[in-house]
């Protein structure tokens, strides 16, 4: 990567390099929701310290140390103040809507004015499918939401009790989209909470 020449001035006549594009690495750990990322390779001036300046549309790739758990995230680059990182449209990434990345990924992600937003997500709506505390199979749920056959995104069961062992698999996911409901067939042991994320296609 080439070194940057651009320039802009702020008001108070201090001149910043930009770049369309910047190379970045982030090492913040999974569970932190405050996420640095800094900016390396040719990105720098003449005392070879990195410059970066938050201008709407510039692209960065960040590689991520770690995946994320934190809820609401937020990402800062190059010292430049933190923005909210958001995926398929408008939502953010958090614990309700699982990390994109895996660790050691590179992330595309674009400055909107507002967010960093991750690019290649513009998957419309997230939704939340929960079947709570259930001990067997087929289970049925219903949400106003399911009206189409939708990408199950992310998928996840959590144990309501720690001192039961259980397990799930899943042979089949069906939908009906004149009722708005989601079923869920396989076997199940135990009692767990079973939860997916479903994308809603923007229309």
């Amino acid at each position: 990567m080439a070194k940057v020449t651009n320039k802009i001035k702020d008001s108070d006549g201090t001149s910043h390099y930009i770049a369309s594009t910047a190379y970045c690495v982030c090492d913040t750990a999974a569970n932190v929701a405050a996420k640095v990322a800094n900016v390396i390779g040719d990105q720098a001036d003449n005392s070879n310290s990195a410059v970066f300046s938050l201008i709407k549309g510039t692209t960065i790739h960040v590689k991520f140390t770690n995946s994320n758990t934190a809820a609401s995230p937020t990402l800062s680059v190059g010292g430049t103040t933190a923005k909210p990182i958001i995926r398929y449209g408008t939502t953010a990434v958090g614990t309700d809507i699982p990390s994109s990345w895996a660790a050691g990924s590179v992330v595309e992600l674009t400055y909107d004015g507002t967010s960093w937003v991750e690019n290649g997500g513009d998957k419309g709506e997230i939704v939340k499918i929960t079947f709570s505390s259930i001990s067997s199979l087929p289970q049925t749920v219903n949400n106003s939401k399911i009206t189409a056959d939708h990408e199950v995104v992310f998928s996840k069961w959590e144990t309501p009790d720690p001192s039961v062992s259980s397990s799930a698999v899943i042979s089949e996911i069906s939908w009906d989209t004149y009722d708005g409901s989601m079923t869920i067939s396989g076997t199940i042991s135990g009692t767990t909470t079973l939860v997916f994320y479903l994308a809603i296609p923007t229309t």
